[in-house]
């Protein structure tokens, strides 16, 4: 019997639990809280800020409402096509992960990560290379007869970098699903006459709807902030939102506007995981 006063192991868990989950909270609550505080201020001429609460930044932003809207509307038709390739591309490796063999599903997991852990700056600076006028990819162009491309400085080539530096983040979520999902369901479909692509609209994408919605809302979120991708791969006509933010803190050095668009950023990243919350329900119904 436990003794009075002794709350049990119970009690010791929600301890556990409760450290690292108020240290996650402060860490993702305070730089909201900061972000939000100096977007009410105004920009001194030096650069920086002062808390005054003018709402000068935001301000700006009706005032700019169109260069706002057509820089956020371009940054989201991006992203979006950016997390359909990538869900596209994670959907088939991460079934092909899910049904390969025990032992070697965690070496094709860590294949996948492995980019990861270089420089997402330097990842990104390659293909850079790879798409320049004189870079491998033309060479092979070249080599077939075909005239150069000019990959850079287009839409298609920040998408192919977003993809790319995502596509993990898409994959795992998807594989978690897949390899959670009960298989005596597809062999009773099958049994019952379903071929391959029924069973796998009418089945097993349903029931693994949640790993990836997960898995686009984790590539379309920061896809949607991106800045590095686009300064390297794209030009003028590629100009997203990322860099308006990221433009406002170290070229015009004004704090109050670059975190009013920080803010809008954190909002639309917030709206984004709707979606997942609302597959998960209806996963668990």
């Amino acid at each position: 019997m436990t003794a009075p006063g002794d709350r049990g192991p119970a009690s010791g868990k929600w301890v556990a639990l409760a450290l690292p989950t108020l240290w996650a909270a402060l860490l993702l609550a305070l730089p909201l809280v900061v972000m939000a505080v100096m977007s009410t201020g105004s920009r001194p001429a030096q650069g920086g800020v002062v808390y005054d609460g003018s709402l000068d930044a935001w301000r700006w932003l009706g005032e700019r409402e169109d260069l706002v809207a057509r820089t956020a509307w371009r940054s989201a038709r991006i992203a979006g096509l950016a997390t359909l390739f990538a869900v596209l591309l994670a959907t088939p490796t991460a079934w092909w992960i899910a049904r390969a063999p025990v032992r070697r599903r965690a070496l094709l997991l860590l294949l996948v990560v492995v980019p990861s852990w270089t420089s997402f700056l330097l990842r990104t600076y390659a293909w850079r290379i790879l798409f320049r006028t004189e870079g491998p990819v033309n060479e092979v162009l070249g080599l077939v007869g075909l005239d150069p491309v000019a990959f850079l400085n287009t839409e298609g080539a920040v998408i192919v970098g977003l993809v790319y530096g995502y596509l993990p983040f898409a994959v795992l979520p998807i594989y978690v699903a897949v390899e959670r999902l009960d298989r005596d369901l597809l062999h009773a479909a099958r049994d019952l006459g379903a071929g391959p692509v029924r069973t796998f609209l009418s089945v097993a994408f349903p029931l693994t709807l949640a790993g990836t919605v997960a898995g686009a809302t984790l590539v379309f979120v920061p896809a949607l902030a991106a800045f590095v991708t686009p300064a390297l791969l794209g030009g003028d006509d590629t100009y997203m939102i990322g860099q308006l933010t990221q433009d406002q803190f170290m070229k015009a050095r004004d704090w109050p506007l670059g975190s009013a668009l920080g803010a809008a950023l954190a909002l639309a990243a917030l709206l984004a995981l709707l979606p997942v919350v609302g597959a998960r329900r209806a996963a668990r119904a």
